[in-house]
């Protein structure tokens, strides 16, 4: 229980800088099927990448953090004890309540995460983040540069 909290605290904090320039733009956007597949394929130094990894469905991220899920068009969240990454289409007009939902999760987690998992405090905070077509992109683990190749590579 206490890493599957520790996964979300990171998705809560990476969902925190959640915003979008609006639109429906797709170009670029990867394949959220395939994002899944790439990113659970990697490894670091011989391991997994994400042991472990999971996806919280929409009724815990509802019931533990706050958040409505139904403000995404689509997405998938993955979340491990060693990082997290999130692909995220919000929809249209509905980055502002996102925003405010993750703030008062985060308001709430952020100090608890910093006390007991530092190594997670530090994946968090070099973090990336970036945009794909209208998908925001956040990713905290031991090699961002490796995940994002991975979803790039999704849906090309």
């Amino acid at each position: 229980m206490k890493k599957w909290l520790l996964g979300l605290t990171a998705l809560l904090c990476c969902l925190l800088l959640a915003g979008c320039g609006g639109g429906e733009d797709t170009s670029g956007q990867p394949d959220l099927g395939e994002v899944r597949t790439n990113v659970a394929a990697l490894t670091y130094e011989g391991e997994a990448l994400f042991p472990g990894l999971q996806e919280p469905g929409e009724k815990e991220l509802q019931d533990l953090y706050g958040i409505d899920a139904s403000l995404f068009s689509e997405y998938v969240i993955g979340v491990s004890d060693q990082g997290v990454y999130l692909v995220v289409v919000p929809k249209e007009g509905e980055e502002n309540a996102v925003k405010n939902a993750i703030a008062s999760a985060m308001s709430d987690l952020g100090e608890q995460n910093a006390l007991y998992n530092p190594e997670q405090t530090a994946l968090l905070e070099n973090r990336m983040e970036t945009i794909r077509g209208s998908a925001l992109i956040y990713i905290a683990s031991r090699d961002n540069a490796a995940v994002l190749d991975a979803i790039d590579s999704a849906g090309q």
